[in-house]
């Protein structure tokens, strides 16, 4: 059955399709959703009981049901109780209740996941009082994300344990596969996006890894621009995502047919090992995609890892003349480093100044990620937004 068929069988109050459904929206953070219908009012209200081995978060968790929610044709229920339990027990973690009834209510919930809550008396002792008190809101209106018990405590063992395979330089060699993989993945990742052929290797001559591209192919370019007209079909209703989708496409057409697109292939390798660094982190604090508690601290182990590791490689290469002699003789002699290659051809600049650039990068990458992640609700909201096929 289609996604739209199951959405439009939900619609209609049937509990096996709301089952499907918002079991596959809560999957990923490892949510299982029960949903029963009260059929003693008209319409029924809708009580879903949500279980995990990890106490499931409430905001993210509403957030995301609102999100299903807003995707079915219409709702069966005036009223949403939404309830989080231990697997096996009775005892509540939280209840919350919202009335569908009134203006805007889905879109709120799925822009904040922040409704009010209703605590059970006998069960006030078992909520935590950061729970119970009103989370910060920023100027805009919407809730800045703490940063709790469990986050601080994931990265404060992954920063030890990253320290520690960074001073020992036999452990950090076996690690460092890990950079040489996510960095031949950002060149050939941009090498396909612009239309040419690419595929990542280790060299197992010189060390490190190579990644070798072909000539550009015109049907990849074809299937990029077939794919953004796409998209703007699909989404015509929706200004703002055309309108991001024209900025985009622009930007990509001026990339693609001037040397930007080379030069942005040679700086995607050290690129993309901010990005998985992010990626590591950001799930670090949030639990995002983690069934076990066991997940956060390694995901900071190996984001703070590539921090450590980038940090170290670009302050040498600035540094120490040893090290720039090393760097600037190439691989064989032959093939030139990516930033000999970006300050050499591209920038004519000198190599101190593009490194020390990546070095601040590096450095802030920590900081924009704690940023998303204090205002993950408001990234929720804007992509709830452009992924609306219709925006009214």
């Amino acid at each position: 059955m289609k996604l739209s068929e199951l959405r439009h069988q939900a619609s209609k109050g049937d509990l096996g399709a709301i089952t499907l459904l918002l079991n596959q929206a809560l999957s990923h953070k490892g949510i299982k959703v029960s949903p029963t219908l009260n059929s003693t009012i008209t319409p029924p209200s809708l009580i879903l009981t949500l279980q995990a081995d990890v106490p499931p978060e409430a905001s993210s968790s509403l957030t995301l049901i609102g999100r299903e929610l807003l995707a079915w044709p219409n709702l069966p229920m005036n009223t949403l109780v939404m309830r989080a339990i231990h697997p096996g027990q009775a005892e509540e973690i939280w209840d919350y209740h919202w009335d569908l009834r009134e203006p805007e209510a889905l879109t709120n919930l799925a822009k904040s996941g922040q409704p009010r809550p209703k605590i059970l008396p006998s069960q006030s002792s078992l909520v935590p009082q950061a729970q119970l008190d009103p989370p910060p809101t920023a100027a805009v209106g919407i809730p800045i994300q703490r940063l709790d018990a469990q986050a601080w405590k994931s990265i404060g063992i992954g920063a030890v344990l990253a320290l520690i395979l960074i001073t020992l330089p036999f452990l950090t060699v076996l690690f460092t596969p890990l950079i040489t993989l996510v960095h031949e993945l950002g060149h050939a990742a941009c090498g396909w996006v612009f239309g040419y052929p690419a595929i990542p290797s280790f060299d197992f001559i010189y060390g490190g890894g190579i990644t070798i591209h072909g000539s550009r192919w015109s049907l990849l370019l074809w299937a990029i621009y077939g794919g953004l007209g796409y998209l703007a079909w699909l989404y015509r209703h929706n200004r703002l995502t055309l309108i991001c989708l024209g900025i985009f496409t622009m930007l990509y057409t001026v990339s693609a047919f001037s040397p930007i697109h080379q030069a942005l292939f040679v700086a995607m390798g050290h690129g993309f090992e901010l990005l998985f660094a992010g990626i590591f982190l950001y799930r670090a604090l949030s639990g995002f995609g983690c069934r076990y508690p066991l997940e956060r601290p390694l995901y900071a182990m190996a984001g703070l890892f590539i921090i450590f590791y980038d940090l170290r490689f670009a302050w040498r290469l600035i540094f120490d003349p040893i090290e720039q002699a090393v760097y600037r003789e190439g691989k064989g002699g032959l093939l030139d480093h990516d930033f000999i290659r970006l300050s050499q051809e591209f920038f004519q600049v000198d190599l101190a100044i593009v490194v020390g650039l990546f070095w601040w990068l590096v450095l802030l990458t920590p900081v924009f990620i704690v940023w998303l992640y204090r205002y993950r609700q408001l990234m929720r909201f804007a992509f709830v937004r452009l992924f609306l096929v219709r925006s009214d």
